[in-house]
């Protein structure tokens, strides 16, 4: 991505990040608006990292109405936010089960640690990876009737905010905090 002006990439497919692999935003600069738009399953068996230069960095983007995997063995998953667009219900999933997540490079709770924005669809937090995030990017966020958030991993607890959330749509807790 450049480092001075907000680039888009849109896959209408799948994303495969082989071993040995790196797809990273700029290592320096100011933009906050790139974005990689998935369609797909996004695979990183590599390094995949968003959130190279403090704030900085890409926006992952996922869309369409079929249910969707985020996942792969690589040693760096760091994100700065995600999106999810799939559908036009809860019904279409995004799966997150990757074996290493960050979020702005850390995985414990913290200002940074709110990243995500449903729209439409639900994400389903999976695998075992260790993590605590305020996840939501307000405190006082709504899960809107047609999003949701399944939280399926031992290891993952959403961190409580200071606000009042609202939840029209569906909320799953079979693992996790």
């Amino acid at each position: 991505y450049s480092v001075t002006t907000a680039r888009t990439l849109t896959v209408g497919g799948n994303v495969t990040i082989a071993p040995g692999g790196t797809f990273q935003s700029a290592t320096s600069g100011t933009v906050t608006t790139h974005v990689l738009s998935v369609l797909g399953d996004l695979t990183n068996n590599g390094t995949l990292d968003f959130s190279t230069s403090g704030s900085t960095g890409a926006v992952l983007t996922f869309t369409g109405s079929s249910n969707a995997t985020f996942s792969g063995t690589g040693a760096v998953t760091d994100i700065r936010t995600l999106t999810i667009n799939k559908g036009s219900s809860s019904a279409s999933v995004l799966e997150l089960m990757t074996s290493n997540f960050t979020v702005q490079g850390a995985s414990t709770d913290g200002l940074n640690s709110a990243y995500l924005t449903l729209t439409n669809g639900t994400l389903k937090i999976s695998g075992t990876f260790s993590g605590t995030h305020r996840t939501f990017t307000v405190p006082a966020y709504t899960v809107a009737a047609t999003c949701g958030l399944w939280l399926n991993n031992p290891n993952y607890t959403v961190a409580g905010q200071n606000g009042s959330p609202t939840n029209n749509g569906l909320l799953r807790i079979t693992q996790g905090t």
